[in-house]
């Protein structure tokens, strides 16, 4: 029953018992009812902790019941558009759920170039973490999944006889998607503690978010130690926007960066050959290997065989 004749009024949600976080009991117990919901229509985990967290942010300043209220608190939000229109999506699936009719408002996010780094410099990032997180940021470079999937990455996914990635349990609707690694690469996955059916997550959910926040200090101390600002740019996106454009350049095949990204539409492909025209450049790090291991070594750190020359290989990729 709601106290009061104005339920959007803060007054009227004081009326109702309130936890320490200042939401109303009355309240937590529809978002946990609401959790529970989600998980039965076969929403993926991440997407159920993304919606509950932003029904709460909600919930603080306003009477989730009473869609005005909700609506009155999310434009006066001081968030981006595309903030709000998520905050939207977690609102209207509790709709759903409970039958409540609403206007949803209309917020879009803006549509920005992504942010493609050089190989240079995710190398210099790379080369200056730890062991373990210098092998996810690796592996996202080399295999372009989303850090999602790289979570649910298992032991069972891994084929190293072929060095193979399968990755089994793609994000936003994507395909599953079988993925060729170098040599390096399947070298340091294997070298990972088995302590979990996870290649990467640990058996403490907290540890592995741990490890996500000592990448972004990491990455400033980096930057700051090489004094290169563009490693502030890089986050574990752009690694998959490095793959798919890198890929785009070398094969000009936008169907195979399309299937290398797991995309079902095309068009989230297509951004990618904008990309390359704005990214290349005509300036390269030429290697010359003198034998077959120097050669393989340089062709598994995405060299490219431009001739041979006296008997030795000459090779390059762009910076």
């Amino acid at each position: 029953m709601i106290v009061g004749s104005n339920p959007t009024e803060p007054a009227t949600i004081q009326t109702h018992s309130v936890l320490s976080n200042g939401i109303p009991i009355e309240t937590v117990v529809k978002i946990q009812q609401h959790k529970l919901w989600l998980e039965s229509q076969g929403y993926r985990p991440k997407t159920i902790k993304s919606s509950i967290s932003n029904l709460k942010t909600l919930a603080k300043h306003s009477y989730i019941i009473d869609p005005e209220s909700v609506k009155k608190e999310i434009a006066s939000r001081n968030v981006s558009d595309g903030t709000k229109e998520k905050l939207v999506i977690a609102y209207n699936r509790f709709c759903k759920q409970h039958s409540i009719k609403w206007d949803k408002p209309r917020y879009r996010r803006t549509e920005k170039i992504p942010y493609v780094p050089t190989e240079n410099d995710i190398d210099q990032l790379i080369g200056g973490m730890s062991s373990r997180l210098g092998t996810i940021l690796l592996f996202i470079k080399e295999t372009g999944c989303r850090l999602g999937e790289m979570w649910t990455i298992k032991w069972d996914d891994i084929r190293p006889e072929k060095s193979l990635v399968v990755i089994n349990q793609p994000e936003k609707g994507s395909k599953a998607r079988i993925i060729r690694v170098s040599a390096r690469l399947m070298s340091l996955v294997l070298r990972q503690p088995r302590k979990t059916e996870y290649v990467f997550r640990l058996k403490d959910e907290a540890k592995s978010d741990r490890i996500l926040s000592y990448y972004w200090q990491k990455r400033k101390e980096i930057a700051d130690k090489t004094n290169n600002s563009n490693l502030m740019k890089i986050n574990f996106k752009s690694l998959r926007h490095f793959k798919a454009t890198r890929e785009y350049y070398q094969t000009k095949d936008i169907l195979h960066v399309k299937e290398l990204l797991g995309h079902r539409n095309i068009k989230n492909t297509l951004i990618y050959t904008h990309l390359c025209e704005f990214e290349e450049s005509d300036q390269f790090i030429v290697k010359v290997a003198k034998d077959l291991d120097e050669f393989t070594d340089l062709l598994s750190k995405g060299f490219n065989y431009i001739s041979d020359f006296e008997g030795m290989k000459v090779l390059r990729k762009r910076k």
